[in-house]
């Protein structure tokens, strides 16, 4: 057939930069899933835990440093760096992401705002959780059917 093209990547040598989703006019490119490139799902928990590991790290002598870590950005960042990836960049479930992430923030907000104030009334870390998690999860329901 006239004007087709096959392309071929070598695994072996491919690095999972994601650039030839970039270069691909037709979109025609779709990023591999975790299941196919094991690579990708090391470099995804590799980064995540770093994060964590940092935050925790920086816990102790900079508490308010750490829970600006453990609450920035970055986070939502490196998911919207996957789900370009692993999606080709599709506007539309790039645009949705962002939209849950951002009204996402209030659930997460009464989540820290309960849990601030069970530790202010000096409870436990497991009732802190519970009590943040419950509020947490009441929220999370309310944004998924207001979102709808």
């Amino acid at each position: 057939m006239e004007h087709v093209v096959t392309l071929q990547l070598d695994g072996e040598k491919c690095i999972g930069c994601g650039m030839c989703l970039e270069a691909c006019p037709r979109r025609v490119l779709l990023w591999a899933t975790d299941e196919e490139h094991p690579m990708q799902m090391l470099i995804k928990v590799v980064i995540s835990v770093s994060v964590i590991v940092l935050a925790t790290a920086l816990a102790r002598r900079f508490p308010l440093l750490a829970g600006l870590i453990g609450v920035m950005p970055l986070t939502g960042a490196l998911v919207l760096v996957w789900v370009y990836l692993e999606n080709g960049g599709d506007p539309q479930i790039m645009q949705s992401f962002a939209k849950g992430a951002f009204w996402g923030i209030l659930p997460t907000l009464l989540f820290f705002f309960v849990a601030f104030l069970c530790l202010k009334k000096g409870c436990s870390l497991p009732e802190v959780l519970a009590a943040g998690f419950a509020a947490w999860t009441a929220a999370a329901f309310l944004h998924q059917w207001l979102l709808k």
